[in-house]
């Protein structure tokens, strides 16, 4: 059984490619870059 909270809902591929990299947080100006 899978309980999701009423409110969720199902990206498309365009909603979830914004969030496949870390510019959405600004993480280029305070993440560290590991190898």
């Amino acid at each position: 059984m899978t309980v999701r909270a009423p409110y969720v809902e199902k990206l498309n591929d365009t909603q979830a490619s914004l969030f496949l990299s870390v510019s959405f947080i600004d993480g280029d100006q305070w993440l560290q870059y590991y190898i």
